[in-house]
């Protein structure tokens, strides 16, 4: 393999490296080292450093795509390299510990100081020294909470804003660089991988789960991802899609998938199973990058592979009864290349077990202590809620079944035990009273109602017990460092909100969410495909503003999560959601190009009742179909020929399990969309909203800017049928 290139000065860092040697530092000894017991620290304390866990992390060309920041810049660039080279070689753990300062040095004196904060330098001046004990103990009744914005909590723990970025913008690139040649991903060259991995690369890997269908494996992708950047490994990404739908005659879609199972329930490897899939047919094998564009995943994750790739470059130390599991698991021995060595994390056990939350990994302040809520809270006992304290909270969560709550299921537990009873309380002061008098811990996540559509529309706050809490990154550091590839078995994402963990801070999980919108999405193709049915529709509702629907159905009636069995009741209350959009339209503000003041939309601007909009189905009953299109409902078909979908997407037209993702292009570009919130096509198509709207938002003169302070352009069919049935009531 190649050797790793040296860090010199025009070198540039993969994202999940420091920029510095003293941030480099600050990793290993705050990220992970602080947050361990004092004791144990100090009984380790003469330990080597070539014991400290290791890092695929690596060192890029200066005109790397796929690296985040170059050494001596600004992390938060988002400047786009020339993407010439998408790889580069990383350095040996252990020659970037060997850089490090010795235990001499002042970094080290300042890493004592760290884990012990009650030693006092020694001061010439005894008055002196009395002030600032005095001074120390007035601060010391002030608890120190967890600082909630990126400049604030950047004073804090420096190191982390910038580990924490560890995307890079990729809004603006060109697409014309893109790996691509007349649409066809080119794949990168072993030379390459070999260049990019290295000489001791570790690598994070999860099964794949060959049953579920696209949305599903891409939420799986995301948090593979995330647990990746996490521990410091590089992601092996399944390089394969079961397409389960096809749109002409099956011996046409046959001849262009790279695998065909006429009976996908009772094929070898599926019968067995005890989940498999929720209903019986045919099922077609396709690239993974005929479902995500991966060059623009690369500029903007950084180093990943897949499955072929990774075959690819170790086919010769596999071993010699090698084999590809259908249903998509990871196998520890056949996966396992001659020199390396697997270990495996039962995810099924650790990311379901109730009895703690899992969390990317711990934050301590200065001092090493774990930082708890927000520093402008002030002090315990100031504007206290009465009846709020650590026993009574753990005592409602221990009736909730549960170590973390929404604010929302929090108030509602305090509610039932009468605290606040009669008193109108900000959420701020519910929150302040969580962390300051309960002793629960501000941690970072999505809504509720994004559990099962996985959309990061969402961020919220939540409170967790901090004795039930799991850090995934330690976990992996102490566990699994010594392991060259760590491999998560099972399910991870099942009541698992996006990421599969919750961040430890406002800013890790804002970065999350920021990378999932700009660094997920289809190959450029569908949206072409999509351009041209945004345009039909607006030609059909005469410019006016227009909207979009999805109406999941399929298999979703058979397993009752469809809110109506029947089609045509169904579709009614989808249409009363869509109706219910035109006055969400009404109230909302719009700045035309050069003109400063924010205006409502015009009547001749907001859809008619009656105009025609979009949806996005799989309903298969002709009777219920043409009851829809009665209603003004318009279908792909409707649009756009296959004839026609053919010129611009080729063979991969033939699929549903593809057009999916042109459909998915269109309902982000209405302006009202009605989802189904069990749907992760619904989740797919919001994050291509949000991204749709940075971009619309982006373009300073051009066309309208829309201004929605609480982003309600779209809603779930459920969320308005709870509404209704509480307007009823």
């Amino acid at each position: 393999m190649g050797k790793p290139t040296a860090n010199g000065p025009d070198s540039q860092l993969h994202a999940l490296l420091p920029l510095t040697r003293e941030q480099h530092h600050r990793m290993l000894t705050v990220d992970v080292e602080a947050t361990r017991n004092n004791n144990r620290h100090h009984s380790n304390n003469t330990r080597s450093r070539s014991t400290s866990p290791s890092s695929p992390t690596m060192s890029m060309p200066s005109h790397s795509p796929s690296s985040p920041y170059t050494v001596g810049s600004s992390p938060r660039s988002s400047s786009i390299p020339s993407p010439k080279e998408p790889f580069g070689a990383p350095p040996r753990w252990s020659e970037r510990l060997s850089s490090l300062p010795r235990s001499s040095s002042i970094v080290s004196k300042g890493r004592e100081i760290l884990h012990r904060p009650w030693r006092l330098p020694r001061w010439r001046s005894s008055l002196f020294a009395l002030l600032c004990l005095l001074f120390l103990g007035t601060s010391a009744s002030y608890a120190t909470y967890h600082l909630s914005n990126p400049d604030e909590f950047d004073l804090a723990y420096r190191s982390n804003a910038e580990q924490d970025h560890w995307f890079k913008d990729g809004s603006s690139a060109d697409l014309t660089e893109e790996q691509t040649r007349d649409g066809e991903y080119t794949e990168p060259s072993l030379m390459k991988l070999r260049q990019a991995v290295g000489d001791e690369p570790q690598f994070l890997a999860k099964d794949g789960i060959a049953w579920y269908g696209f949305n599903n494996r891409r939420y799986m992708l995301e948090a593979t991802m995330n647990l990746a950047r996490v521990s410091h490994r590089i992601p092996i990404l399944p390089s394969h899609i079961w397409a389960r739908s096809c749109v002409v005659d099956s011996a046409d879609c046959t001849k262009h998938a790279l695998q065909h199972l006429a009976d996908r329930k009772n094929a070898p490897g599926f019968r067995d199973e005890f989940i498999t899939w929720n209903e019986d047919g045919e099922a077609w094998k396709l690239g993974i990058e005929h479902f995500i564009d991966l060059p623009h995943l690369r500029r903007t994750y950084g180093l990943f592979l897949t499955q072929t790739e990774y075959f690819s470059l170790y086919a010769s130390s596999l071993p010699p009864n090698f084999k590809i599991d259908l249903r998509g698991y990871w196998d520890p021995i056949l996966y396992n290349p001659k020199g390396m060595t697997t270990r495996v994390l039962n995810g099924t056990k650790q990311f379901h077990d109730k009895s703690w939350v899992r969390m990317d990994r711990d934050i301590v302040g200065v001092g090493g202590a774990p930082v708890k809520g927000r520093k402008s809270w002030g002090r315990k006992g100031r504007d206290a809620i009465e009846g709020v304290d650590e026993n009574v909270v753990k005592d409602l969560m221990k009736e909730d079944r549960t170590y973390v709550w929404s604010l929302e299921k929090a108030i509602k537990a305090m509610r039932r035990r009468g605290i606040g009873e009669g008193k109108h309380l900000a959420k701020e002061e519910w929150g302040r009273a969580l962390v300051r008098e309960a002793g629960l811990r501000e941690v970072y996540t999505f809504d509720d109602s994004t559990l099962m559509c996985k959309t990061v529309a969402r961020p919220s706050t939540e409170y967790v017990d901090p004795s039930h809490l799991r850090p995934f990154q330690i976990e992996a550091f102490e566990n699994y460092s010594n392991a060259t590839i760590l491999a998560i078995s099972g399910q991870i994402h099942d009541q698992r909100k996006p990421g599969a963990t919750h961040f430890s801070t406002p800013y890790a999980r804002d970065q999350f969410r920021d990378w999932v919108i700009e660094g997920i999405r289809p190959p450029r193709v569908y949206v072409l495909a999509a351009e041209k049915i945004v345009q039909e529709m607006k030609r059909r509702t005469k410019g006016r503003l227009w909207r979009s629907a999805h109406l999941r159905r399929g298999d979703f009636v058979g397993i009752a999560w469809a809110p109506e069995k029947d089609p045509v009741r169904h579709f009614d209350k989808l249409k009363n959601a869509l109706g219910a959009g035109i006055e969400v339209l009404r109230q909302r503000r719009t700045k035309k190009p050069g003109r400063g003041a924010l205006q409502p939309l015009k009547n001749e601007e907001l859809p008619f009742p009656n105009d025609p909009f979009y949806l996005a189905t799989d309903e298969t009953d002709p009777k219920a179909l043409a009851y829809y299109r009665r209603q003004g409902a318009v279908l792909l078909h409707d649009v756009m020929g296959q004839d026609e979908l053919e010129d611009v997407l080729g063979w991969r037209a033939k699929y549903w399990d593809l057009l999916a993702l042109v459909e998915q292009e269109v309902l982000a570009q209405s302006d009202y969309f009605v989802g189904s919130r069990m749907s992760s096509t619904t989740g797919g198509a919001l994050n291509s909203r949000l991204r749709r709207r940075r971009e619309k938002e982006g373009r300073e003169g051009e066309g309208e800017v829309f201004v929605d302070a609480r982003d309600d352009n779209w809603i779930f069919l459920e969320e308005f049928n709870e509404r209704e049935r509480e307007d009823h009531d």
